[in-house]
């Protein structure tokens, strides 16, 4: 006959404590499903989120209060739940703000009017239209492809922002400034585009040239750099103080906000994450170095070494839908080939995301951002499936991953985030 086994009688402040800390993890759960609740809605329904929210933050900061006042609060779970708690109420801070629109802005809120962001690329350049309240009152994409003359390019443009202010309903006595992202090489100061191979353009003054022709002030930056602003502002980043925005595309690009602070490094630099090393035995790199990101898990790279497996005799689906000797393999076939499964375009791909997750393992052990927000060409074309291929590469080569939280997210704006951010630069002038 087995004897039946007793309850060890604790005492009652151990009682009090298990009982405070159950309620603490209950409280936890509900209020990080808010959080994520609030953060996944589009920007047009902040508003409807604001008491909501509120109503969050508050309870938050009531149970970090009450998680400081438990007995032994140097426990392991206590410990972990005040971590938690207090990344928490630092998010829920965040998102109110930029829920207000404030926090975008160094804490004040713009001047009441429309700003104007311009994405430029080498074929199409996104123009849009924001409120200061942070709303996307227009926004439409203008062909560039084939104007090199940097004169008819910026007239091109100073056109089309007239046209999209007009189709707002507004006047433009109302546009406060305009910002505008270039892939190249920015002097930020001089307002330059000092080389942008997709324009072919060299030493170009870009900032005077449309502040000339539309009178207004205009600010220029890197084109990922303002794209990742966007996100953060108005996109997947909103609620998060420090994130990393990789671009990845044809090639790879990067930008970092830091504590609401864009990033630019000395000589307006940071963040090139495309061309961190990843590997020193390597391809070459279009930058000439050896074994950078881009050169193994840019879209290009990633054409280069699927033709390269064809060429090895290798049977892979790309060859139905591009022909035995395909000269460009868009993100589109990359998409159909993982939907079917293929062993080349899967294991070329997988090779890929392996060097982006080793590049974010080195960017979270130096900088721990709250998040990555990963956008561009190949993410949209495919989707979760390679974010958490990237994702659990990175797990693998960063530094105590049971104790810190790596959060990946797919971008959420795509083609308007360069053009959104850029408004949101025109909103920051001057600061």
């Amino acid at each position: 006959m087995s004897t039946p086994t007793s309850r060890i009688a604790l005492r009652p402040e151990d009682e009090a404590r298990v009982k405070e800390s159950g309620k603490l993890s209950k409280q936890l759960n509900r209020l990080q499903e808010t959080l994520s609740r609030i953060r996944s809605a589009p920007p047009a329904g902040h508003a409807r989120n604001r008491k909501e929210l509120e109503a969050a933050l508050t309870k938050a900061q009531t149970a970090m209060e009450t998680s400081l006042s438990i007995p032994d609060t140097d426990t392991q779970t206590s410990r972990t739940q005040r971590k938690e708690l207090k990344r928490l109420c630092q998010s829920l801070e965040v998102l109110d703000q930029q829920n207000r629109f404030s926090d975008v802005i160094n804490k004040r809120l713009p001047k009441k009017g429309i700003y104007i962001g311009i994405d430029l690329g080498g074929t199409n350049a996104q123009v849009a239209a924001v409120s200061s309240r942070g709303e996307t009152l227009a926004s439409k994409k203008v062909a560039v492809a084939g104007i090199e003359d940097p004169e008819e390019v910026t007239s091109l443009l100073a056109s089309e922002v007239q046209l999209l202010v007009s189709e707002t309903g507004g006047k433009w006595k109302q546009v406060v400034g305009l910002g505008i992202g270039a892939a190249g090489t920015i002097d930020l100061e001089e307002g330059v585009v000092i080389f942008a191979p997709n324009l072919n353009w060299r030493d170009v003054p870009a900032r005077s040239m449309l502040e000339t022709k539309l009178k207004i002030p205009v600010t220029l930056d890197n084109d990922v750099n303002v794209g990742t602003l966007g996100e953060w502002a108005l996109g997947a980043g909103r609620g998060y103080q420090t994130i990393v925005g990789i671009f990845w595309g044809t090639g790879i690009g990067g930008g970092l906000i830091v504590n609401g602070e864009l990033i630019r490094g000395a000589n307006g630099m940071a963040a090139e994450v495309g061309h961190m090393v990843v590997d020193p035995r390597g391809p070459k790199c279009g930058c000439g170095n050896i074994g950078c990101m881009e050169s193994i898990a840019g879209r290009r790279s990633i054409a280069r070494d699927i033709r390269s497996a064809i060429r090895a005799g290798e049977a892979t689906i790309i060859t139905e839908l591009v022909g035995k000797n395909p000269k460009v393999i868009r993100s589109g076939d990359l998409r159909e080939a993982v939907k079917q499964r293929d062993k080349v375009a899967l294991r070329v791909l997988k090779n890929a995301a392996a060097a982006v997750g080793l590049g974010m393992a080195n960017i979270a052990n130096l900088v721990d951002p709250d998040a990555f927000i990963i956008g561009g060409g190949v993410v949209e074309a495919l989707g979760e499936w390679i974010v958490e291929e990237s994702t659990e590469a990175a797990k693998k080569d960063i530094i105590s991953v049971d104790q810190r939280q790596l959060t990946v997210l797919p971008a959420m704006i795509g083609d308007n985030a360069g053009a959104l951010g850029g408004a949101i630069l025109a909103m920051r002038m001057g600061e």
